[in-house]
């Protein structure tokens, strides 16, 4: 037997007279004994991940630097850039927002090329033109512009294997700085390459099932918490270990679910009810995304999300800069109709419908 003491491993020693070869046996027994232990700490890591519930409240900034009404929210779940985690923290504790109050998940995309994250990039010692370089060029990395008004970005082609594995060591390297941030979880976004890259089938869902499971393995093996970012088409499927999407994911974030008239996916693929699922409807959809994007009515959003345990609906700017309002808070206003919300829904005018909704 075996006991591990704070600098030392203590045995039952045999006597004195055993000959060299079982010493050397015995010793031989410890490493091995000690190597499985070290296995089984480690893989009891891996499943150490915060997993959060239902019914916390959530808020979410991307842009600005000023976290002033982010903070005055105070809630339990807090996503923001990975990259300004330092700022925000220190605002926060300012403002007596003590960590210990919420739980921290950081923004990346992993689908994408982001101009605005080089620089943070190589204070990490990652090189964009490395990486390039490593699989055969920028035309085998990157797959064309994001539609307006995210254009500056570039999607990354994942249609080999080669790539993918370039990709996955890429980013665990911000996950590792996520880790280092005392980020409780990751927020990965552009996941859906096989709906936006042309022309259709480049890369498809396969593709980015491979991506996502390796990314997913990646953020869980460090102790982060991970879930899935729009790309409803994943829902039903299985990841290439096996293990089914749903049941891998610790929670989803979602966009523009009710403009696009797809929140129902998350209960036909039988997303868990104690799963949550934060969903983002914009306030000036119609104003950034042009013509054929109409703006939804808050009544009619929040109507359906108090029906579903698993949403939670905030009303956000698309630049997500300005704090907005969740449903709760929308639907206790006075002139609101979320019992019994208007029959359209749907309106292209104003454009930007931010003020009219209170989201300042």
């Amino acid at each position: 037997m075996v006991w591990i003491g704070q600098s030392h491993v203590y045995t039952c020693m045999a006597p004195l007279s055993l000959s060299v070869v079982k010493v050397r046996g015995m010793w031989q027994s410890i490493a091995s004994i000690l190597a499985v232990l070290v296995v089984t700490m480690s893989e009891a890591a891996k499943g150490a991940s915060w997993k959060p519930a239902t019914g916390m409240s959530w808020q979410i900034q991307l842009s600005g630097s000023n976290y002033s009404g982010l903070i005055a929210a105070k809630p339990q779940v807090v996503i923001v850039d990975m990259d300004v985690v330092s700022k925000f923290k220190a605002q926060a504790d300012k403002a007596g927002f003590r960590r210990s109050a919420y739980k921290l998940v950081c923004y990346f995309s992993i689908g994408t090329y982001e101009p605005g994250r080089v620089a943070a990039d190589k204070l990490r010692g990652l090189d964009w033109k490395k990486l390039e370089t490593s699989v055969g060029g920028g035309g085998k990395l990157y797959a064309g512009k994001l539609a307006p008004p995210f254009q500056e970005e570039l999607w990354l082609l994942l249609n080999t294997s080669e790539v993918r594995r370039a990709l996955v060591g890429f980013m665990s390297a911000r996950l590792d700085g996520a880790v280092s941030a005392g980020c409780d979880g990751v927020d990965m976004d552009n996941v859906d390459a096989y709906d936006n890259v042309k022309p259709a089938g480049r890369v498809t869902v396969q593709h980015e099932l491979a991506y996502v499971g390796a990314m997913m393995t990646a953020a869980h093996s460090r102790g982060l918490a991970a879930g899935l970012k729009n790309a409803l088409d994943l829902l039903p499927k299985t990841l290439p270990d096996g293990q089914s999407v749903v049941a891998t994911m610790d929670w989803y974030v979602n966009e523009r679910c009710a403009a696009f008239k797809e929140c129902g996916a998350y209960r036909q693929a039988g997303v868990p009810a104690t799963v949550p699922v934060w969903s983002i409807e914009y306030c000036d959809a119609r104003a950034l995304f042009g013509a054929g994007n109409p703006n939804v009515h808050p009544d009619c959003f929040c109507n359906a999300a108090a029906k579903d345990p698993r949403f939670s609906v905030l009303i956000k700017d698309v630049a997500l800069r300005k704090v907005g309002l969740n449903c709760t808070a929308y639907c206790a206003r006075p002139s609101s109709r979320c019992t019994s919300p208007p029959s359209s829904c749907f309106s292209s005018s104003p454009a930007n419908a931010c003020a009219k909704h209170g989201v300042l």
